[in-house]
């Protein structure tokens, strides 16, 4: 479905028309710049679907709602589930955002077919994957077998906590290779991580696990990764088309070229800074299989001596990726640890501006403030990426739990 209304600028009055299509959400966000003036104008739109209703928020940031399109200087075209050309917004009457990027995909039917797979997959499993949890955390046995059954897999009663925390793992498994980027190859290359270092040394598989879980940082990482999972999967809509260009003829498209109409910065902020902060702390396990497999033990080398895993669990983030390098699994981490993202969004200075559609920040250096700027679309994809990436390696956390049998609970 496609909406219209008009906006006119509160600076200069030039009026827009807009064209929106409805996506799968309860809400969306959009912004443009006037085409006269250049002011950057926000408005939103709330959707019941119970009652198959539409509303424009009633208050566009910089502009207002008007009810006559005479003497419009321009009609943009907002597709929310595409990731669309930037002159797919000023797509004229005769043609619309879907046509022109349509035009991008070497085998529509394909994309389709695993869209749908991703449609379906967010409407049953975000709130399945909650429930499968807190019976875990509760000894709700029957239920967790019952509420397993809605993904199709069953397990008998007698079945130990540790057998139900694989399958509660596997349909993590799943949600990697549906919901994230491509990363070929990185769940088997962590299985067998883990497997070599369980091989190597049991009995240090065995003390790492007993340490956290003793330490209460088992159970702390088990709930900022369910943490993550909800937030992920309410917030997927916002990043999940840049899935898009995988499927595009050519896939090594500048994303500055291409638009995400749905603007919620805030809401991705938080989601990047809680992905990247987890992510970060699943190294430690990455680095301790490591140190398993080459030295038997809990301690990683240092310039001057070495260190142990906790030790370089409590290090400031921006010095992990340091000890990451030149491990056999530095690429699942390293490149995602861009700090310097993470602490400028994080900063209260960090905003959209939809004049210009980037994301911009300042940092603060001995020289004085210097500000930065990021392309929106580039931005969104930052998010995927450190998303996806931690959709992978949680399953260091799930393994090492797995193999020695035990719970964080």
């Amino acid at each position: 479905m496609v909406v219209r209304q008009v906006l006119a600028c509160d600076a200069c009055a030039a009026k827009t028309i807009t064209r929106v299509q409805v996506g799968h959400g309860d809400s969306q966000v959009h912004a443009f710049p006037c085409v006269s003036c250049g002011t950057g104008i926000t408005f939103s739109l709330r959707i019941d679907r119970k009652n198959v209703k539409v509303e424009f928020g009633p208050d566009p940031t910089n502009a207002s709602w008007v009810n006559d399109e005479v003497d419009a200087v321009q009609s943009l075209a907002f597709a929310v589930e595409l990731l669309i050309p930037q002159e797919a917004l000023h797509a004229g009457m005769g043609m619309t955002p879907f046509l022109l990027t349509s035009q991008l995909f070497r085998d529509w039917p394909t994309f389709a077919k695993h869209e749908a797979h991703r449609r379906a997959w967010q409407m049953q499993a975000p709130t399945a994957l909650a429930r499968l949890r807190t019976h875990l955390e509760r000894g709700n046995h029957e239920l967790f077998i019952r509420d397993l059954e809605e993904f199709d897999r069953s397990l008998p009663d007698t079945a130990p906590d540790w057998r139900k925390l694989k399958e509660y793992a596997d349909l993590l498994r799943v949600a990697a290779n549906l919901m994230a980027l491509p990363r070929p190859d990185w769940l088997d290359r962590i299985q067998e991580r883990t497997e070599t270092a369980w091989e190597t040394s049991r009995e240090r598989v065995g003390q790492l696990v007993t340490e956290s879980i003793d330490a209460g940082q088992s159970l702390q990482l088990w709930h900022e990764l369910g943490s993550f999972a909800d937030r992920f999967h309410e917030r997927w809509s916002l990043v999940g088309l840049l899935l898009q260009p995988a499927y595009w003829r050519d896939p090594s498209v500048a994303m500055e070229d291409f638009v995400v109409c749905d603007k919620r910065f805030s809401a991705l902020k938080l989601l990047y800074i809680e992905a990247f902060e987890t992510m970060c702390r699943i190294s430690m396990l990455a680095v301790a299989v490591e140190a398993i497999i080459s030295r038997r033990n809990l301690r990683i080398p240092t310039k001057k001596d070495s260190m142990g895993v906790w030790d370089y669990d409590r290090l400031p983030n921006s010095q992990k990726s340091h000890h990451l390098k030149g491990l056999p699994v530095d690429d699942l981490f390293v490149p995602f640890m861009d700090t310097t993202l993470r602490n400028g969004i994080g900063h209260n200075s960090a905003r959209y501006d939809a004049a210009t559609d980037q994301v911009v920040w300042t940092a603060f250096k001995k020289s004085g403030p210097v500000e930065n700027r990021m392309h929106y679309t580039n931005f969104c994809r930052s998010v995927l990426e450190v998303c996806s990436t931690l959709l992978h390696v949680q399953q260091y956390f799930f393994a090492l739990h797995i193999r020695a049998k035990a719970t964080p609970w």
